[in-house]
Parts: structure tokens; C-alpha cells; sequence
């Protein structure tokens, strides 16, 4: 049996500047603490995907609303404008904005899914850059048991 855990919570927020909501994305924009992607629209309509993945400890609705103040106002410091800029000849794209994981009280383990979404990211589908300040790499650990086949 599948139930909610809040039954009585509005599936969509209905405020126009939600990126989340507007945009048929997946999770709930109040809750603060959350992984999150934005996938460009026109290239997953091409069966393209390019996709930035990042976190924040704000709520899906205020990072989203600064995500696209980024990308009316063309800062070049925005992810979606320059995806634009450098995939679509300058030309404004649509975006959907996606809540992946809760991290409300460990922002920790929240900074390490981040970089565990962007390693796994298939080659070419990020348009995170490692320049980002808050980009985490993950080392990788082998370790030998002394067994050798």
C-alpha cells in the first residue's frame, strides 16, 4: 500500500514564477535542503540531454526564482544563460527544474550528492563546469584485498 505522507498537501504551488511547478518538474518547491536538476527542454526534445545538477539549503521556489532572474537578466555567471549562449546562439531557452533528493538538516551529505549526481552524469549531459565553487569531486578508493585472479 502506497499512501502520502501529507494527503492534504497542493500538488503545485501556483505561483507563476515557480520553476518547479510551471514547469511540470518533479518534487515539492517549499521544502529547503534539496539536490535539484534543471534540464534544458529543447535539447531533451531532441533526445539531447544537457542537464546541471546542484543544491541549496533554500527552498526549490527561491532558488528556482534566482535561477531565472540569472537567465531574464543574462548574467554570465548563470548556468541556464549560458547553456544558452553557448548551445542555442544566444536564443532564450525553457527549462524544467526537478527536486531530487531531501537533505533538510545534513547539508554534508547534501554537498556529497551533488557531486555524486555530477560524477554519474553520462559523458557530455552537464552543463555544470568544475569552475563552479561549490563543485565537489569524489576520489575514487580501490581497495586490494591481497586476491588476484
Amino acid at each position: 500500500m502506497v499512501q502520502r505522507s501529507d494527503p492534504f498537501q497542493k500538488e503545485r504551488c501556483g505561483r507563476e514564477s515557480c520553476l518547479v511547478c510551471t514547469t511540470g518538474g518533479k518534487g515539492s518547491c517549499g521544502k529547503e535542503g534539496f539536490t535539484y536538476s534543471i534540464t534544458c527542454n529543447n535539447c531533451a526534445e531532441r533526445d539531447v540531454v544537457r542537464v546541471y545538477h546542484g543544491e541549496t539549503s533554500k527552498n526549490a521556489y527561491t532558488r528556482g526564482k534566482k535561477h531565472l532572474e540569472d537567465l531574464d537578466r543574462k548574467i554570465d555567471a548563470s548556468v541556464m544563460w549560458r547553456h544558452c549562449r553557448l548551445d542555442h546562439n544566444s536564443e532564450l531557452q525553457d527549462f524544467t527544474m526537478s527536486v531530487i533528493g531531501l537533505y533538510r538538516n545534513d547539508c554534508m551529505l547534501r554537498q556529497i550528492a551533488e557531486g555524486v549526481s555530477q560524477d554519474n552524469a553520462p559523458e557530455g549531459t552537464l552543463i555544470n563546469t568544475k569552475k563552479e565553487w561549490n563543485y565537489i569531486h569524489l576520489p575514487r578508493v580501490i581497495i586490494d584485498d591481497g586476491e588476484r585472479d
